[in-house]
């Protein structure tokens, strides 16, 4: 299928001249306006056959509005009816123009059909382009040979038809190459467009830059027309340079002065932060080994606890296995003593933890006191040390009295460790010396040997 394009052509005034320009911009060449180069031949003859339909409506205005709807594309339903009403039109236009068959020849030749359908020239020579010069000097035959080729043109009606046909089969071949010349010639003149284009960003780029060198060129040479200018009177100048040197050395100077003003005291805060953050360090890290080392006191009372309701429910268990009738009151007693002494000991740990906690939470909030009422000290210490030397010197000794003060609260929290591993370690020796294993031992001999008998008689009993 050939797609086509509508074509902007020059309009023609009544003395034959083509008007260039339409609404302000160039018009541009019938083959550039086509996109593709396959739909151009298309393009041209649908235009081509607009001006014929046009013409021939001229005498009859009931069938213009057809035209109208030529140029856009037909749908499916009325491609054929178009294309009829085309042929129909074509024909009664040839019909008009050489007659009916079989009349005498008419005047009119190949020449005047052409201006007939509008595309031959007009009257007077029309003014165009550089491009149109080109195109009409380069394919257009000279005025006389071009008369002459078509007053040679016998009539239709005295030809055969297979002469006619090829007469028509070799004007299509040279319109072909006629136009396949345009096209390359167009193709040419893109080309050019192009590399012009490509020398035009080039030339703008070194014209910008050819700016910026004069640019360059006229600083330096402002700077030394003045130093020309300055050379007359070249010893006032020279001191007045050096009176402007001298200054800005001397500002430079004071301004230097001004800042080791401003260094100095930002300085000694900047080194004191510095030796507060490294003590808030310290007692963090201290604070999080004790956290550690209570956290895992409290794991091992909590496993120790464990152990013991495990062995608890134990004795309980092996206490339900046992037979009811028996008499154990003994045993009974003991285990009842066991579990006694095991929720003592619960009890115990669990108040042990809560004093703990407790003195943990009265540790840290004393220790918050003091490292804030150290703070405040130490600012308002430091704030009068900068202008009285005895307000340095006790800055100093609080300094001095905070470090020593926090070593006293280490080496009495190391004792404190030292004395509950010592207290932990007398415990176990009173333990293990409490707890008789080579007694115990005879009496759980005893006790089985008696449970034996007791089983033995039970099912001698039972038998």
């Amino acid at each position: 299928p050939f797609h086509t394009t509508r074509l902007v052509l020059p309009e023609l005034s009544s003395r034959g001249e083509p008007r260039e320009f339409q609404a302000s911009p160039l018009l541009l060449p019938a083959p550039t306006q086509v996109p593709q180069p396959a739909g151009r031949v298309a393009s041209l003859l649908e235009s081509h056959a607009i001006q014929l339909c046009r013409h021939t409506g001229r005498d009859r205005p009931g069938d213009e509005d057809w035209v109208h709807r030529a140029p856009r594309h037909p749908t499916q339903e009325d491609t054929r009816a178009q294309r009829q009403r085309l042929q129909k039109h074509l024909a009664e236009h040839l019909r008009q123009t050489w007659g009916r068959p079989g009349a005498p020849a008419q005047a009119r030749d190949l020449g005047e059909l052409l201006q007939a359908w509008g595309v031959g020239a007009r009257t007077g020579a029309p003014k165009g382009s550089r491009f149109t010069h080109s195109e009409k000097f380069t394919f257009h035959p000279e005025p006389e040979v071009q008369a002459a080729q078509v007053c040679d043109v016998p009539a239709p009606s005295q030809q055969p038809e297979q002469d006619t046909r090829a007469a028509q089969e070799q004007e299509l071949e040279s319109l072909r190459e006629q136009l396949e010349g345009v096209n390359r010639n167009i193709e040419e003149v893109e080309g050019n467009m192009k590399t012009l284009g490509i020398n035009l960003v080039q030339v703008e780029a070194e014209r910008r830059q050819s700016e910026l060198n004069v640019a360059e060129r006229e600083q330096v040479l402002r700077l030394k027309s003045r130093a020309a200018e300055l050379l007359p009177d070249g010893a006032a100048n020279l001191a007045k340079l050096q009176l402007v040197v001298e200054s800005s050395a001397q500002r430079v100077i004071h301004l230097a002065g001004q800042w080791e003003k401003h260094r100095v005291p930002l300085l000694a805060e900047y080194r004191h932060l510095r030796k507060l953050q490294d003590c808030r360090e310290l007692e963090s890290s201290r604070r999080l080994a004790e956290i550690q080392e209570l956290h895992q006191s409290v794991r091992a009372a909590a496993e120790e606890a464990r152990r013991k309701e495990e062995v608890y429910k134990q004795l309980v268990s092996e206490l339900e296995t046992l037979p009811r009738d028996v008499s154990r009151l003994a045993y009974t007693q003991r285990i009842l003593e066991i579990v006694g002494n095991i929720r003592k000991q619960k009890e115990e740990i669990t108040k042990i933890l809560s004093d703990t906690k407790e003195l943990q939470k009265e540790i840290n909030s004393l220790s918050g006191k003091l490292d804030r009422t150290f703070a405040v000290t130490d600012e308002l210490v430091f704030k009068d040390a900068k202008k009285d030397d005895a307000v340095r010197k006790a800055y100093k000794y609080l300094a001095a009295l905070h470090e020593n003060c926090s070593q006293l609260i280490q080496t009495i929290e190391d004792t404190g460790t030292i004395m509950r591993e010592v207290r932990d370690l007398e415990e176990q020796i009173e333990t293990e010396m409490g707890k008789k294993t080579l007694s115990n031992l005879e009496k759980i001999r005893e006790d089985y040997r008696a449970l034996r008998q007791e089983n033995a008689s039970l099912l001698g009993r039972v038998r």
